[in-house]
């Protein structure tokens, strides 16, 4: 009995011996792929080396931590290079006027011919202008987020509002040959701050004028508990890949920026509708462009 007793003793210490050795030989193992992984900032794993059941969850939790860690600096390292690429745009946006500006005012100062000379302070004077709202825009932009808390959501009679907004444009649509197309007055109460109502408005109605041709379309849909505005409009140069990046910060298409626009404004916009609980969207349809902007129903 004795003999037995002393037999399994040996066994179960014999067992508790490997079994430390084993978690030693674990942690030395998995102490040198730790080291190799910070050092080389990879984005593998801890393994273990052999199986033990109260290693596995330290190893879990480990390869958890390295996984987010990992995400974490891919996020960013994103956010790093899409702020280069937003200065590299902004430096574009202020050169070119700024290039145009210089140009003009050096044939300024060759010229004595008065008609020239009109002709060449006028395109300083617009390009001045651009400048002038490119600057304002840039500002706008880093102060919207801190105007989220001020934004007071009121009942705005929808259809109404916007042809006041509207109506202020009227003589410009007309000398842009542009046709105005609203449906029949209809009532559609909505949740809105007036002030970013203004501003979301008064961006669509300048990108109607300075891009738009032909006719500017606009349709209310009632989507169960929210409003929707469609505007359309003819859009023939745009692309699926410009239409998808619209709303990005200082994304252009190539055409619009010999416009002169600054790709800020329907970022802004799109800013606005998310304060008033909202959102705005855009899409291609048959060589049109629409914008949807949707609302909080009353």
């Amino acid at each position: 009995m004795e003999q037995i007793v002393i037999i399994v003793l040996s066994i179960l210490l014999l067992g508790t011996l490997i079994k430390n050795r084993l978690q030693k030989r674990n942690l030395k193992a998995l102490t040198k792929e730790f080291e190799i992984l910070l050092r080389e900032e990879g984005n593998g794993e801890l393994h273990l080396g052999s199986p033990s059941s109260d290693m596995e969850k330290f190893v879990e939790v480990v390869n958890h931590y390295l996984e987010k860690t990992k995400e974490n600096q891919l996020a960013v390292e994103k956010k790093e290079q899409q702020l280069k690429d937003e200065i590299a745009n902004i430096s574009h946006d202020l050169r070119t006027p700024l290039t145009s500006m210089k140009g003009y005012l050096r044939l300024l100062k060759e010229t004595q011919e008065e008609k020239e000379r009109e002709e060449y302070l006028g395109v300083i004077q617009r390009k001045t202008e651009q400048l002038q709202e490119l600057i304002e825009q840039l500002y706008e932009y880093t102060s919207v987020k801190d105007r989220v808390q001020s934004v007071k959501l009121e009942q705005v009679e929808l259809y109404s509002f916007f042809c006041n907004q509207v109506l202020n444009y009227y003589q410009n649509f007309e000398e842009k040959g542009i046709e105005v197309q609203l449906p029949e007055e209809k009532s559609y109460s909505v949740m809105a701050d007036v002030n970013a109502l203004n501003r979301v408005f008064g961006n669509l109605i300048g990108n109607a004028l300075k891009y738009g041709k032909d006719f500017w379309q606009i349709e209310f849909a009632d989507a169960g508990g929210r409003i929707q505005m469609i505007f359309k409009d003819p859009a023939e140069k745009l692309t699926e890949e410009d239409v998808e990046h619209l709303f990005d910060r200082f994304y252009m298409q190539e055409e619009s920026r010999t416009l002169g626009g600054s790709g800020l404004g329907l970022t802004i916009a799109k800013m606005f509708m998310e304060t008033m609980e909202g959102d705005m969207e855009a899409e291609l349809e048959e060589a049109c462009l629409k914008i949807i902007l949707t609302f909080k129903k009353i």
